[in-house]
């Protein structure tokens, strides 16, 4: 839309009118912003989706929490939506802006370096847990046990991989949304849903690995 200079079509204005406070919406994003967070977020979708789809191995013994499943899914969702909800050419009368990247402040520049780095950490996590079940050259599997992760910010937590993927969405609030209720109503909701699947995990780690370091913590080094 920024690109091409087209109009938003009016079922898209429905729609985000239907998931982000109907057609009382204001602008809160300028053009560039709303770039710069529609990229982010969608590099994060893409690295998820190749990891869940290309490496990642699953345990047949395995039960997946529908509810844990449903939450993840409506975040999805509505991601991408709520990102352009508030900003010009999607907020009806709006009109967008020319991108230039050199407007952006100083704490959206750092929210942007928090977000890569959440982003880049969260993948290496990952891979450390893959790798435990396959092998790093080959890609051979060597078991569908659940085994005990070593290395990186497992050192100092239990899920760090949930750590991360909280600040992603942290990091965004605090650069570009924080006058957008909707984007504070779903960062609680990733917020709340890592943390209690994060504390679930570590109870399970420390009734089914006795050498389990006392050290580590469930999602927030040296506090939780």
């Amino acid at each position: 839309m920024y690109i091409f200079q087209s109009k938003l079509p009016k079922f898209v204005a429905i729609l985000l009118n239907i998931l982000a406070g109907g057609k009382n919406r204001k602008v809160i994003l300028n053009s560039t912003e709303c770039l710069i967070v529609t990229v982010l977020m969608g590099l994060q979708c893409a690295r998820r989706a190749y990891e869940t789809i290309f490496i990642q191995i699953f345990s047949k013994n395995s039960r997946l929490d529908m509810r844990h499943y449903l939450l993840s899914f409506c975040i999805y969702f509505v991601l991408m939506p709520v990102l352009v909800a508030n900003a010009e050419g999607f907020v009806e009368g709006s009109t967008t802006s020319p991108i230039d990247l050199l407007e952006l402040s100083l704490i959206q520049y750092c929210s942007i370096l928090v977000f890569l780095f959440c982003w880049w950490q969260q993948y290496q996590t990952n891979l450390i847990l893959i790798y435990l079940r396959k092998e790093k050259i080959s890609g051979k599997l060597i078991t569908e046990k659940h085994l005990l992760p070593r290395g990186g910010y497992f050192e100092r937590v239990s899920s760090p991989h949930m750590l991360f993927e909280i600040g992603i969405y942290v990091s965004l609030l605090f650069g570009f949304f924080r006058g957008s209720i909707t984007w504070w109503l779903l960062a609680i909701s990733v917020i709340s849903n890592q943390i209690y699947i994060a504390i679930q995990t570590h109870i399970w780690y420390k009734e089914n690995f006795k050498n389990y370091p006392c050290n580590r913590k469930a999602i927030l080094p040296f506090i939780l």
